[in-house]
């Protein structure tokens, strides 16, 4: 899956969180952390 920008990851990421009732409302998370993996192909 190709995402063409940031802005549009975090939209991606906000209906997912939603959609499988990860939180009913965005204030209940309070932190978010990341990590980027390169693999070599």
């Amino acid at each position: 899956m190709s995402i063409p920008t940031q802005k549009d990851a975090v939209k991606l990421l906000i209906e997912c969180l939603k959609k499988y009732q990860v939180v009913e409302n965005l204030s209940e998370i309070k932190g978010v952390g990341h990590r980027i993996i390169k693999m070599l192909m």
